[in-house]
């Protein structure tokens, strides 16, 4: 009996001893289990250098806020003509077609513009000259070969659009009295203070948020990459096609693979593929400066790292328990997005901050 009492005891032991050496087990090594060094040389990802704005707002911000105030207080006449003209305002609803097909970034409801401004396609601004209220046609426009989305750039889009209203705008004046009927403040000094005041918070908010991701960019930029780990890009080109080909038999199934890629991208497949393959090259070289910097840095991460981490995108996903996390994302790209908020810490506490204008 002593004897068996001595073994159930010794067997516990051995339970616990191996409970806990699995508890700190690295999971990097279970799922990412090869020498980043053969891939990549580190540079420097201590004390490297960011430039963040200066949180002050400058005049032209605080005007604008104020130019949005006169606008929402604008009185609207008719222009007492029958069709439109250049310097009328016009509301219009419009929806915009490429290769004959509807595409929900060119649509819009209520829009309002000022025809002859050019803050919309010039040729578009100008279909609306001689139409009159309730007036619905068509125009097909070539968008410039510069134009800020690259993806429009020389594309032929029609659109359908229906002139809801066209009128005249006339701002009043800014005065202490406006200011404090409209919003309370007592003169347009007091306004003009809350705004640079709202305004540097602001900017103070989106430079820390922004601070993360211009750190780790200048990190990403000191590394030199000797080449890729073909597997690595592989499986990230496989997920990248396995999300765009479910919404193709989904949404567009009669049309072949290649068709539906240019009509959701405005892009040939060939071009599509050589832009998934540099994004796939980004994701994988940001994986190895993780485990890069994780190997020189001695970053281990266990059960007890992982729980405590992953408990800080339960909120985000809208999940209670971490069971329920890893149903939606898994837990080898968990351990990786841990990974970079640990490093993240550590590079950022070190880095340089310079202000610019």
């Amino acid at each position: 009996m002593k004897f068996k009492r001595i073994a159930a005891s010794l067997l516990v032991l051995a339970c616990l001893v191996a409970s806990v050496g699995c508890q700190k087990s690295d999971l990097l090594k279970k799922y990412y289990d090869y020498d980043p060094f053969a891939y990549i040389t580190l540079g420097d990802y201590k004390g490297v250098t960011v430039e963040v704005r200066n949180p002050a707002p400058t005049e032209e911000e605080i005007q604008e806020i104020v130019d949005k105030f006169l606008d929402s207080n604008r009185v609207v006449t008719p222009t007492g003509k029958a069709t439109v003209r250049e310097g009328d305002f016009v509301n219009v609803t419009y929806d915009g077609y490429y290769l004959g097909v509807k595409r929900d970034g060119l649509c819009e409801e209520n829009f309002e513009l000022e025809v002859g401004s050019v803050t919309h396609l010039e040729a578009f601004e100008d279909s609306l000259i001689g139409r009159k209220k309730g007036e619905k046609y068509s125009v097909t426009v070539v968008y410039p070969v510069d134009f800020w989305n690259e993806n429009l750039r020389g594309q032929q889009v029609t659109f359908q659009v229906t002139l809801n209203d066209f009128y005249k705008k006339e701002l009043p004046e800014l005065t202490n009295e406006l200011v404090y009927e409209k919003l309370g403040y007592s003169s347009i000094e007091n306004f003009k203070t809350y705004i640079a005041e709202k305004l540097t918070n602001d900017n103070i908010a989106t430079n820390e948020k922004s601070y993360v991701s211009a750190v780790w960019k200048k990190v990403v930029e000191n590394v030199t990459i000797k080449e890729y780990p073909q597997d690595r890009l592989k499986f990230y080109e496989e997920q990248s096609l396995a999300y765009i080909t479910e919404m193709w038999q989904q949404t567009f199934p009669e049309a072949s693979f290649d068709i539906f890629v240019e009509l959701m991208t405005n892009k040939s497949y060939d071009e599509f593929m050589a832009e998934i393959r540099a994004n796939c090259e980004s994701v994988v070289k940001d994986e190895l400066v993780l485990l890069a910097i994780a190997k020189q840095e001695g970053i281990v991460i266990d059960m007890s790292v992982y729980k405590k981490y992953a408990r800080n995108y339960l909120t985000a996903n809208n999940v209670v328990s971490i069971s329920e996390l890893e149903k939606k994302i898994s837990r080898e790209e968990l351990c990786l997005n841990i990974l970079s908020d640990i490093i993240n810490e550590i590079v950022g506490e070190t880095a340089n901050v310079v202000t610019k204008q």
